[in-house]
């Protein structure tokens, strides 16, 4: 039997963003109390007593805080991948390869330069910035193009 290394083990963080808001609230009620537990002894142990009531309240805000931010990445993160499916499907029905930037600005305001910037840093082996029409025009272009337009067999 193989041992299972700590690589192979999902993190926290990819948890907490594949995961619904119920699931993180119940969870979080099993798991606070022993959070808290561990906080209470280490401040005891280390002799910071008088800042106990302080020091709960700080780790307490700072455990909601990762969550609601590790939430809020992950509605980022799904907005983008909308985007992207978004996108090929734009290219899918222009049957074309290649979308020009005032193309899609026209479709959705959103798409600026700025943020198709991003997109690409996310996913750069689904979609790059080029230049098409003998460098007159700018914009975007599906790199597996074919895979849309090519039905599964």
């Amino acid at each position: 039997m193989k041992k299972p290394k700590l690589s192979d083990l999902k993190s926290i963080h990819e948890w907490i963003r594949d995961t619904s808001n119920a699931e993180i609230f119940f969870v979080s009620l099993l798991v606070y109390p022993l959070f808290a537990a561990l906080y209470s002894w280490t401040i005891k142990t280390t002799g910071l007593d008088e800042y106990k009531v302080a020091l709960t309240i700080l780790t307490t805000i700072l455990y909601i805080v990762a969550i609601i931010i590790m939430k809020n990445s992950q509605t980022s993160d799904e907005e983008m991948e909308v985007d992207l499916l978004i996108l090929k499907n734009h290219s899918k029905s222009f049957e074309k390869e290649y979308i020009g930037f005032p193309k899609l600005r026209e479709k959705d305001s959103r798409y600026k330069e700025k943020y198709i910037k991003k997109l690409i840093r996310k996913y750069p082996s689904e979609i790059i910035i080029a230049s098409f029409n003998k460098g007159k025009e700018t914009g975007i272009k599906i790199l597996k193009y074919q895979e849309l337009i090519t039905p599964d067999v």
